[in-house]
């Protein structure tokens, strides 16, 4: 036997629903949706024109080695400024000692540095004999022991010789003119008699720096380069467009978001910190080829970050 519906209790708790649905719609309508804009880094569409300089091998040296080599309280000897500011090439020589083959005559840039460091082309280390790395200037990590020498002294320089990493370098005004960042990888169009790109060709940005793209011999050789021959900076590879949202919620703000471009094929943990860094911004634009690293994958997903591939 069914029970009595209790009539009256049944259109007060309908009116109770009702009532609450039309709260929560009134609620929604009185926010203010999201508010969506969409920036784009301000840079020309066009490539960037850089001059570009090929280093032969040469020698930096530390104040204590160039008193062993040059005698106690030594100063080098500038004869010509470089493009980069307050560097200088000097009078001074020194033989370059491996296991295969000699070569004299080596230049030295100046100032004093804090480490010795020989930087060398891919066909100078193989001609020397000795198993240089391909590093940025500075980065000596497992770099080739080699000796330097002079008529008066020699000096066993262990972990200084590299084979340099073509760069580019720039000041941080120019930088944000083109919207590019230290450490960032690029393509460069060689304008030269037989041209060609180079890929990975790292920014370097600093106070000091004079505009200008270093390469080495090989890569000179490679393109028939001659003085005062310029390079493209590919923009297809440089510039970034992202959308930000700002939602306004009842009573505060969300955080700012938006999206961050990372123009490097490999990606590791590090370079995803560096370009999160000290910024609200909370997702990654990356290119469709690029490769993480497990680290780095890693720390997506500890931090939630979003990735978009393009």
């Amino acid at each position: 036997m069914s029970e009595k519906i209790n009539e009256e209790l049944v259109r007060q708790i309908i009116t109770k629903v009702v009532s609450g649905y039309q709260e929560q719609n009134k609620v929604q309508a009185e926010e203010k949706p999201p508010v969506i804009k969409t920036v784009t880094c301000p840079v020309s569409e066009q490539d960037v024109e850089i001059l570009v300089e090929a280093s032969a091998r040469h020698v930096h040296l530390t104040e204590e080695d160039i008193e062993t080599l040059f005698g106690k309280g030594y100063k080098l000897t500038p004869v010509k400024k470089l493009t980069q500011v307050g560097q200088f090439a000097c009078k001074e020589r020194v033989t370059l000692i491996g296991p295969k083959n000699i070569y004299r005559n080596v230049a030295i840039l100046g100032p004093a540095r804090k480490e010795t460091q020989v930087e060398l082309s891919l066909t100078d280390a193989r001609f020397l004999g000795v198993n240089a790395p391909v590093r940025m200037s500075g980065d000596l990590r497992d770099a080739a022991d080699i000796i330097i020498a002079t008529d008066k002294e020699s000096i066993a320089a262990k972990g200084c010789a590299i084979v340099a990493q073509n760069h580019i370098h720039m000041t941080p005004d120019q930088a944000k003119q083109w919207c590019f960042t230290d450490g960032e990888e690029v393509s460069v169009k060689m304008s030269t008699a037989r041209p060609l790109t180079f890929d990975g060709v790292v920014v370097r940005v600093s106070e000091t720096a004079g505009l200008a793209m270093h390469i080495d011999f090989d890569e000179a050789n490679a393109c028939l380069f001659k003085d005062g021959d310029m390079g493209l900076i590919k923009r297809s590879r440089c510039g970034t467009t992202a959308q930000i949202n700002l939602p306004k919620m009842k009573g505060e703000e969300k955080k700012l978001e938006m999206a961050v471009a990372i123009n490097k094929r490999f990606i590791t943990e590090e370079d995803i910190k560096k370009a999160l860094k000290n910024v609200n911004y909370s997702g990654l634009t990356l290119p469709k080829a690029a490769i993480l690293s497990a680290p780095a994958k890693d720390y997506i997903n500890r931090e939630k970050i979003n990735i978009t591939f393009i």
